[in-house]
């Protein structure tokens, strides 16, 4: 089992309140309960004796009048020093640090139980919060429902809690190594909001873990429990399960994405996530400034701008054309007996066999660009944009379902479903090319895009309001 170790950038992880209910507080001893049961357990298949500190820490000071000894709040125990010493990375998730951090409270604040104000004691005595913070216009009963970020957490955080990477805690070990412990999930954590903010509307999405959570109910952790419903559950989850349609060098992403992006769409709710990503960024700057510049490359070009909107539009005109009728198409091949030869305007022509698994087959032609989408049917079909005025070809994307084109010809709209996700492409044409800029597994169901202009369109959704998509900047 992984303990939950803990350093000052994972402070921001928890979602305490001052308002925590007594279900919280039970699922919290449950939560302890069920990892000494697990620590027993592996000891006895280990034959290994458990003492009675085990999870103990040391009574230390943790303030020098109103400073805070970082070294001893952030003391580990032994075994913990052993993990970090003997293994090269964490694998579980970093939310649950908040229950190790919680044990650091309170042994800082010399007593046994956990009570709802110990975060304000500790670390901010002096400030009294006013006013209500949360969307309780999506979700009504939000306070009660999940915990709350205070308002003054990000700022004493940021200011006071956040060591030099060079330094080290009460055990002698330094902080930069134990955030290199943690950092891919750290940075697993940091790609889930600047995914959801990037590739969907953030809105958009608090709208439907609102919704869901209005269908069933939440946990003490924050997730969603449909009531007798398991597939409504994953389906819901199943968004935010591995964003395949995304690659990083540097990050695996193989699990807890869900999670992740289900603590950003939480902390929008308490709207504490644009100070908590800030809080991250810089102790990322601090700590991981080499995957900074890989997150500035990645999320620094160009991406088209996506609104949830509750705008009536009417002013609505006409896509370019798609024209799927056999009679149309067949003017641009011969049919062979193995195949089909695609004529090009410039006197050239290409053939397709068809193969054992499957051939192609022409889906369309778009007038506007003088181009056919063409598929290979397989196992993992693929779908290409093919110039007829010089036969360039481009793949763009695989298991296309539907695609539509701007009112001028200049973009692509193409939804695709396969075996592990399915969303949306948007492609530029220009030059006889179709350029990517845009895939996102988040948009999932989009119906017809109905055009404002040749570069914005807005796209119905399964609740009131719909998304506006502005493709200007390209």
């Amino acid at each position: 089992m992984k303990n939950l170790v803990f350093i000052t950038c994972l402070v921001l992880l928890f979602s305490c309140s001052n308002k925590t209910q007594s279900t919280e507080e039970t699922a919290t001893e449950e939560v302890a309960e069920e990892a000494m049961e697990e620590v027993a357990e592996e000891a006895a298949e280990e034959e290994v004796t458990i003492s009675e500190d085990y999870y103990d820490l040391k009574e230390l000071d943790c303030k020098v009048g109103e400073s805070f000894n970082l070294k001893n709040i952030y003391q580990l125990t032994p075994h913990e020093v052993d993990q970090i010493d003997q293994e090269p990375s964490y694998y579980g998730s970093i939310l649950n640090l908040r229950y190790r951090f919680d044990q650091a409270v309170r042994m800082c604040l010399d007593q046994n139980d956990w009570s709802a104000d110990q975060y304000d004691r500790l670390f901010n005595p002096k400030i009294q919060e006013t006013g209500k913070r949360g969307r309780t216009d999506l979700l009504p009963t939000v306070e009660h429902e999940m915990y709350m970020v205070p308002a003054w957490l990000p700022s004493v955080v940021s200011n006071k809690l956040i060591p030099n990477p060079n330094s080290s805690q009460y055990n002698g070990v330094v902080y930069q190594r134990i955030y290199d412990y943690y950092r891919n999930e750290f940075r697993k954590l940091h790609l889930a909001y600047l995914l959801l903010t990037s590739y969907s509307s953030f809105e958009y999405e608090m709208r439907l873990y609102a919704n869901a959570a209005q269908r069933g109910r939440f946990l003490s952790d924050g997730k969603v429990q449909f009531s007798d419903n398991y597939d409504s559950y994953y389906q819901f989850w199943s968004r935010y399960m591995e964003p395949y349609w995304s690659k990083f060098e540097s990050v695996s992403i193989n699990s807890n994405m869900h999670h992740y992006s289900a603590f950003w769409l939480r902390r929008g709710l308490d709207e504490s996530a644009e100070e908590l990503n800030s809080l991250q960024e810089k102790i990322i700057n601090l700590y991981d400034p080499e995957w900074k510049n890989e997150v500035n490359e990645y999320f620094g070009k160009p991406l088209p701008k996506i609104t949830f909107d509750t705008t009536d539009y009417v002013d609505f005109i006409d896509g370019g054309q798609v024209i799927i009728e056999t009679d149309s198409i067949e003017q641009f091949y011969e049919q062979a007996e193995n195949g089909i030869l695609i004529k090009f305007d410039n006197g050239n022509s290409r053939f397709y066999e068809q193969g054992d698994y499957g051939g192609f087959y022409i889906n369309s032609y778009l007038p506007e660009s003088n181009a056919l989408i063409i598929t290979q049917e397989s196992e993992y079909p693929e779908s290409f944009y093919l110039s007829l005025d010089n036969g360039e070809q481009m793949q763009i994307g695989g298991a296309v379902t539907d695609h539509y084109i701007s009112p001028d010809g200049n973009f692509i709209i193409a939804k695709y479903a396969d075996f592990e996700t399915s969303g949306m492409l948007i492609y530029q044409l220009t030059n006889d090319m179709a350029k990517l800029i845009f895939n996102s597994g988040y948009i999932k169901t989009p119906g017809t895009p109905r055009w404002l202009t040749d570069s914005k369109f807005v796209l119905p959704l399964e609740m009131d309001g719909q998304l506006v998509f502005d493709l200007t900047i390209f």
